[in-house]
């Protein structure tokens, strides 16, 4: 059991590296919010989360956030949580959905839901969050809200749809290794 749990430790630590890396290729998708950068961070995350569930996904979420708030942009705690916010919407409910039965459908609904949750939890935290870690009126993360919630949206929906077409081959390749 304690080796079987090693291996899962150390897959997910390579899979938040894999996505650390892919973080360091992020750019803004939206010229007006430049600070909104696309990055390929989730997949991995969702790997992980596919293969032994949304609890070592929220770990590989949790490791990823730490180098990206800290080491890479430099956002600070505030990134740091809003990042293991937005991708733990994304992981719970896909992770969830897709582990009680590991078929295509499941994984399609789990991620569908997940890209939903992510928006919408998105779209509440910086109503409610922004305006005190930013300084910033309501109104200023109100005028923000439509490239926050399509930002959210167009990120989750491009890197659910790239792990869901890579998931099982990358899956069953760790799968022999773990």
């Amino acid at each position: 059991m304690k080796n079987k749990n090693l291996k899962r430790l150390t897959t997910t630590a390579m899979l938040a590296a894999l996505a650390v890396i892919l973080g360091c290729f992020a750019f803004p998708i939206f010229p007006q919010v430049a600070f909104l950068e696309y990055d390929l961070c989730d997949i991995p995350v969702l790997i992980a989360s596919f293969i032994f569930g949304p609890l070592y996904g929220i770990m590989c979420s949790v490791i990823v956030a730490l180098f990206q708030a800290f080491m890479l942009d430099k956002s600070g705690i505030y990134g740091f949580f809003m990042n293991i916010i937005s991708t733990s919407a994304l992981v719970l409910p896909a992770a969830l959905i897709y582990i009680k039965n590991k078929t295509r459908k499941r994984a399609i609904i789990g991620l569908l839901m997940g890209i939903l949750s992510v928006t919408l939890v998105m779209i509440a935290f910086n109503y409610f969050v922004t305006p005190h870690f930013m300084g910033v009126p309501v109104s200023v993360v109100l005028q923000l809200m439509p490239f926050i919630a399509l930002f959210n949206f167009i990120k989750t929906t491009l890197n659910s749809t790239v792990t869901f077409f890579i998931y099982k081959h990358i899956g069953n390749l760790i799968k022999k290794f773990s």
